[in-house]
C-alpha cells in the first residue's frame, strides 16, 4: 500500500515487484486488487455539506496558440467536487473527467457525487443553472477571475 500512495505517478507491476522481491505476475495480481479495493471503497463516498463545485481543461497547448491561451483542442474538461468542513478545511474531494462542460454533464456528475439536499458553491457557468431544480441548494457566485478567483473559491482551486 506505501509504494502505491508515496508516488504521484502511480506505480508499475514491475517496479513494485523489484520493490518488494515478489514476480512480476504476483506483483501485478497484488496491485490490481489493491486498485480494484480502493475503487470500491471510493464509490461509497458521497460528499455532503457545502460542497465547492468548479470545471476546469487539464492539458497541453495546442500548436500554434500562445502561452495562457484557453485551447480545449489537446485539453481534457474535468470537474471538481470539494467538501467543505470549515473554514479552509477540505472534506472528500471527486475528481473526474468528463465529455463536456454542458449542463446535462456536470448534473449528472454532481447528482451522483453529492447527497441531495447539499449545498454546492460555483461560479456563474451557465452548465451548473438549475441545480436547484434537482434537489441541490445553489449558491452561484460571479467569479472575481484569476488570482481573486483563487481566494474565492479555496477549495476547489488547491
Amino acid at each position: 500500500m506505501y509504494f502505491i500512495a508515496a508516488n504521484k505517478q502511480g506505480i508499475s507491476g514491475s517496479s513494485l515487484a523489484l520493490h518488494i522481491g515478489w514476480s512480476e505476475p504476483t506483483a501485478w495480481h497484488l496491485l490490481h486488487k489493491l486498485r480494484h479495493a480502493m475503487l470500491e471503497r471510493d464509490a461509497a463516498y458521497h460528499l455532503t455539506g457545502l460542497i465547492e463545485v468548479d470545471e476546469s481543461y487539464v492539458g497541453g497547448l495546442a500548436a500554434g496558440t500562445t502561452h495562457g491561451a484557453r485551447s480545449t483542442i489537446k485539453k481534457t474538461p474535468v470537474i471538481a467536487l470539494v467538501e467543505s468542513r470549515g473554514d479552509n478545511l477540505t472534506g472528500y474531494l471527486y475528481l473526474r473527467p468528463v465529455r463536456a462542460v454542458g449542463a446535462k454533464v456536470l448534473h449528472a456528475v454532481i447528482a451522483s457525487r453529492a447527497e441531495t439536499g447539499s449545498t454546492i458553491r460555483t461560479d456563474g457557468w451557465k452548465g451548473y443553472c438549475g441545480l436547484d431544480q434537482i434537489g441541490f441548494e445553489h449558491r452561484p457566485e460571479t467569479s472575481l477571475g484569476r488570482h481573486r478567483a483563487l481566494a474565492q473559491f479555496k477549495l476547489v482551486h488547491r
